[in-house]
């Protein structure tokens, strides 16, 4: 084994943060968290999580929804498509049986938090970082408690992270991401209790909209749309926010409804890079590596996975006696697992997601077969075989 590391801080306590968190740890690895947050925290999302995330949650020891006291598990898929037309459709499990589910982000963290938390992690909350500078041990963390050094430094930061703009220098531009706008709502009886509703707008098209059901008449509604399209066409999001409360499945599904909070918007990071994976000490991993699917939105998952697989390089460059330099396994397995994925998303993105194909693809989407594959289209698990299958077969 080689010579142990003197520290390693992570920034950021999110999915990513606290992912590697905990596979530090508990294999006996000293490491911290520092997050400006004071947790349990309401972070803006869509709060969808993938039968794909479970796959990570699995190895902290969780194991499946019910570990959730406010999760809420799906069933199906309900679309509405812009020619007012309704399809049920069926949502896929992971090998283990877990299908899709929906989580507000404040429960989700603050369990996976605890995971870290309890195989060892410190976590620091309150701290904002203010500047970061490399020294020749590693890293000097300047934060509002005052400066700190740490040898390996983890930017789970988000799409405005810090570790990402000041050691790679990098941000994301405006066609790099969507914005997200969503709000709480309570005392809804929704239709379809167990579903995920995606409702597509021309208006926000290549986004959409969503509503999310929670336990005991809750949701969690909202729309995604990219960024640039937001400035190019001069949209105001509350606006457009307005209009998407107008839609007819929404009036319907929302009656009798009280909402609980504002609607609040945030970014979404919608691009990746293999040279803001790592850089001489210092990792991305989840929203702040761009880490993010560019067609549905998710990044939850990749959060997770990617924070695992960070965890796993330091520990094979701790452990193994080969010349493995840090870095090498998480940009390796990052670009096979993650990336290669997020790319061949976006490239269907780019080729497939225009009004005209679409106007086709919601009359096509008629007969069962097709509404297996439409399924994993909208959730964001199929291929480019299946894309050309729903076409052209």
């Amino acid at each position: 084994m080689r010579q142990k590391l003197r520290k390693i801080t992570i920034i950021g306590a999110g999915p990513a943060g606290a992912s590697a968190a905990f596979f530090l740890a508990k294999a006996g690895i000293p490491v911290q968290i520092l997050d400006k947050a004071v947790f349990p925290r309401d972070k803006i999302c869509g709060d969808g999580v993938s039968s794909r995330a479970f796959y990570t949650l699995f190895r902290m020891g969780i194991r499946g929804i019910e570990e959730f006291d406010r999760g809420q598990r799906i069933d199906d898929v309900i679309l509405f498509d812009w020619f007012g037309q309704k399809r049920k459709l069926e949502a896929a499990r992971n090998m283990f049986g877990n299908g899709f589910s929906t989580i507000p982000r404040e429960t989700l963290d603050a369990r996976v938090l605890e995971k870290a938390r309890d195989a060892g992690a410190v976590l620091r909350e309150g701290i904002s970082i203010r500047e970061i500078r490399r020294n020749s041990q590693g890293f000097t963390l300047v934060h509002s408690e005052g400066e700190e050094d740490c040898e390996i430094l983890i930017g789970a930061d988000g799409i405005h992270s810090r570790v990402r703009h000041l050691i790679f220098g990098s941000h994301f531009r405006e066609t790099e991401k969507s914005f997200a706008m969503r709000a709480y709502i309570r005392n809804v009886r929704l239709n379809h209790p167990q579903s995920y509703y995606f409702i597509y707008l021309r208006e926000i098209f290549p986004g959409y909209g969503w509503i999310f059901p929670l336990p005991g008449g809750r949701a969690n509604i909202g729309f995604g749309i990219p960024s640039d399209k937001l400035k190019k066409e001069k949209r105001n999001p509350f606006d457009l926010w307005d209009l998407f409360l107008k839609h007819p499945i929404l009036r319907e599904e929302l009656t009798g409804g009280v909402w609980e909070t504002e609607p609040k918007g945030h970014h979404i990071p919608m691009k990746t890079d293999k040279r803001f994976l790592y850089k001489e000490g210092a990792f991305l991993c989840g929203d702040a590596a761009g880490l993010v699917d560019p067609i549905t939105g998710d990044g939850i998952d990749f959060a997770l996975e990617s924070g695992q697989l960070v965890a796993e390089d330091i520990l094979e460059f701790l452990h193994s006696s080969a010349k493995n330099q840090l870095g090498e396994y998480y940009k390796k397995r990052c670009e096979s697992r993650i990336r290669k994925r997020m790319e061949d998303q976006n490239s269907m993105k780019k080729i497939l997601f225009h009004t005209f194909l679409f106007d086709r693809f919601f009359r096509m989407a008629k007969d069962q077969p097709k509404n297996t594959i439409l399924s994993r289209l909208l959730l964001g698990i199929a291929d480019w075989k299946e894309w050309l299958r729903f076409f052209f077969v």
